[in-house]
């Protein structure tokens, strides 16, 4: 909902903000040097042209839609597609960027650019409607292409087996096998494209120090120490984000937040520009992972270090996000309900042992799924003094309206946003759907993303 739009629109939450030591966390298992060295990427800014053609049996559109990512915003350009299926964008590239090409059909192909190479030849062909890409003659979309595959299989199959239980010996036997497979690859491909950005940096980012899978806990807690994150140039592909998912899947829930966080501003920090990016990276996934313990890992890293939070967006993030950690007093809001009378939250959570606050949108989809897992819990515990306030956003009047008929109940409180009214989801730094519970004075219990945690709370609380 609103983490894109607030951030540039970022997104992350908690539950309890502990008192106590700003020190990491003592892991007992020993973290190794830095397996990838510092890495030092020279490139001359220059005029890249990426040009390409539609072979004949496709469907010429209009235009093409080409982007560069940039760690900070990434810009759709339309490109003009000849009537022949021929299309030419030029670009003055200063970094290395992952590029990216849109079609009529919405698919998507990514290449990787450098100034090394000053034409991107692309080929599109179509076999009954769909499109494949080429690109030719480019040794640095050679490597990147394996590369970047490889990596997204990786991902998948890491988020596969972190679904088990990794702490069984056969289970942990089939991690060590797919990291194994996956770092002779980057091996491989290093080898075999020395002089390309992807040969340079990409691919030894991903090697981990040696004997960091000697054991689950060795692999956690050597996973994050990659030297390349304190290279800015590695933030303008997918790689960091997907490290950091990587080590999200794997990672002991509520353990080893605190040294988490340590080892990568320790790491990012050696270069101000890396810092910057670094963070905003963290902050991003953390939240949109629902990683509580991580984010209030940070917060509290942020209080010990200011002078070296360096991204003020991030910065000014986090105290918003300090302000509503369970513990904290919540913030009250007036809105309109559905009579369009105005009411404060507070009258509600005054008159309840326990509120949930609901932050969702009305076209939103993941809402629409888990907002009606309230009902029963409700209807359960409505009489013991639980309340539910929910409030929508970004949709219209009549989408409001017939989410609360349809995927709510009407007896539940319900608040609207408009663009004129006041935004408490700003103030409570919500995505949809957003679970924060509140008890009878006043008090954040938890601000959380996972229902199965909603529901244990309550039942906790209220039996």
């Amino acid at each position: 909902m609103r983490f894109y739009l607030t951030v540039f629109f970022l997104q992350f939450f908690f539950t309890s903000c502990q008192s106590g030591s700003n020190k990491p966390e003592v892991t007992k298992a020993t973290v190794a040097p830095s397996a990838t060295p510092a890495v030092t990427y020279q490139m001359t800014p220059d005029t890249i042209t990426v040009r390409g053609k539609f072979l004949p049996g496709c469907t010429v559109p209009a235009n093409i839609r080409i982007a560069l990512h940039n760690v900070d915003n990434t810009f759709w350009k339309d490109v003009p597609v000849s009537k022949t299926g021929e299309f030419s964008y030029k670009h003055f590239l200063t970094e290395p960027r992952r590029a990216a090409l849109r079609t009529l059909y919405g698919v998507k192909f990514d290449f990787f650019t450098t100034t090394a190479e000053k034409v991107y030849e692309i080929e599109i062909t179509c076999d009954k409607g769909a499109e494949t890409f080429a690109i030719k003659g480019s040794a640095e979309n050679e490597a990147y292409q394996p590369f970047s595959a490889a990596n997204k299989k990786f991902q998948t199959d890491l988020d596969s087996l972190a679904k088990k239980n990794l702490a069984e010996k056969e289970t942990f036997a089939l991690v060590q096998q797919t990291v194994s497979a996956y770092q002779q690859t980057m091996k491989d491909i290093a080898a075999k494209y020395p002089t390309t950005f992807t040969g340079k940096v990409f691919c030894p980012m991903e090697t981990l120090p040696e004997g960091a899978l000697a054991s689950l806990e060795t692999l956690r807690a050597n996973f994050l120490q990659r030297e390349a994150y304190s290279t800015p140039l590695v933030y303008n592909d997918f790689l960091p984000q997907r490290i950091l998912l990587n080590y999200i899947s794997i990672r002991e829930k509520n353990a080893g937040a605190d040294a988490a966080v340590a080892t990568l501003m320790n790491i990012g920090l050696k270069n101000p520009e890396a810092a910057k990016r670094l963070q905003d990276m963290m902050s991003s996934i953390f939240y949109k992972m629902h990683q509580e313990d991580l984010v209030l890992a940070f917060i509290k890293w942020a209080d010990a270090n200011p002078d070296k939070m360096y991204n003020q967006s991030v910065k000014a993030r986090l105290l918003q996000l300090k302000a509503v950690v369970a513990g904290s007093n919540m913030i009250d809001f007036q809105l309109n309900d559905p009579a369009g009378k105005p009411r404060k939250f507070s009258e509600t959570v005054n008159a309840s042992k326990l509120t949930v606050l609901v932050f969702y949108g009305p076209t939103c989809g993941h809402c629409k799924e888990k907002v009606p897992l309230l009902i029963p819990l409700w209807e359960k515990y409505k009489d013991k003094g639980l309340k539910i306030v929910a409030v929508g956003s970004d949709a219209t009047d009549a989408d409001w309206r017939k989410f609360i008929t349809e995927h709510a109940k009407p007896e539940w409180v319900h608040f609207y946003e408009t663009e004129t009214s006041a935004h408490p989801s700003n103030s409570y730094y919500a995505e949809n759907p957003t679970f924060i519970l509140i008890d009878g004075q006043g008090k954040v219990v938890s601000r959380i993303w996972d229902l199965d945690f909603v529901i244990e709370e309550i039942e906790k609380r209220l039996k």
